[in-house]
């Protein structure tokens, strides 16, 4: 080494032109991408204009957003010339990456807008009744007679994980359709579930079916058409949902209502637990009949 040691930089100089730690450096050091141009017998360790540039680059990449490890394979001594190759690598292989993260997050956006929108469009309070206008929309169906609570639970699981497998999604909106009828009795078995997608992922859908125990659960694809609704809107805990069904039914019977004869039990979001109990969230909506323009 030059006697001169003013054209030298120590470890803690250099860590503080770049503002990083000692630590840093001596992690470039251990891994093989920053050695210092000398090290005295006292252990001090001396880095060069050379060793600038190299951190300078290092650095740049870094904040670039470029993993660490990626720095290290590029910068090993077997691989690393400082050549224009080298750095359009590095550079070609973030941008890729931050290609695909942008990607993954206008996906993620875009459905988070919609479980927004699907929270702010009806803006109802727990147990607020409400006449919708619900738009024609696509569903998939999957039908599958449910006799049991133990069943229902285990067919409801079934559905979300056949969904999050063959539609990517989650947090589906779910629409669980109780006959009218048997609901008044307080009966509240679905029929059937329906799926609701809040993003484009069902239209080259082709019919299919699985199993549940014993049962085979039939999938398909359908189009409800354009038509309003009453809709109350629960925030409760599960073993309350009955009161619902029953402020509905009041509320169509009083205002001399002709409605369909099914409800969709609608869930929007994942069920939560509020201390030892289940609390859920969502609608309960029934298709009024010739409704007047």
């Amino acid at each position: 080494m030059d006697d001169n040691k003013d054209n030298y930089l120590t470890i803690g100089q250099l860590a503080k032109m770049f503002h990083i730690s000692n630590r840093t450096l001596r992690y470039y050091e251990e891994k093989g991408i920053l050695k210092p141009h000398h090290i005295a017998p006292n252990g001090y360790r001396y880095y060069s204009e050379n060793q600038i540039l190299v951190l300078d680059m290092i650095r740049c990449f870094r904040n670039l957003g470029i993993p660490i490890d990626n720095i290290i394979e590029q910068f090993s001594e077997r691989q690393w010339t400082g050549s224009r190759d080298d750095i359009l690598q590095i550079l070609l292989q973030q941008e890729q990456e931050i290609n695909q993260r942008i990607k993954e997050e206008e996906k993620k956006r875009e459905y988070l807008n919609r479980m927004v929108e699907d929270m702010k469009q009806n803006n109802m309070r727990d147990g607020e009744i409400k006449i919708l206008s619900m738009p024609q929309r696509s569903v998939v169906v999957f039908e599958m007679k449910i006799d049991t609570e133990a069943e229902r639970e285990q067919y409801f699981r079934k559905v979300v994980s056949y969904i999050a497998e063959h539609f990517g999604e989650d947090y589906p909106v779910l629409f669980g359709i109780v006959p009218a009828e048997a609901a008044r009795r307080g009966d509240f078995r679905y029929s059937y579930v329906e799926y609701q997608p809040r993003r484009d992922c069902i239209m080259n859908f082709q019919e299919d079916e699985f199993s549940v125990g014993h049962k085979i659960t039939h999938v398909f694809l359908k189009t409800e058409k354009e038509s309003t609704c009453v809709s109350v809107a629960f925030d409760t805990k599960w073993e309350e949902l009955g009161t619902y069904y029953k402020n509905l039914f009041e509320y169509i019977d009083e205002k001399e209502m002709d409605c369909s004869t099914y409800l969709r039990e609608k869930w929007s979001y994942p069920r939560l637990v509020n201390g030892n109990q289940i609390q859920i969230l969502g609608n309960l909506e029934m298709d009024i009949k010739n409704v007047e323009k």
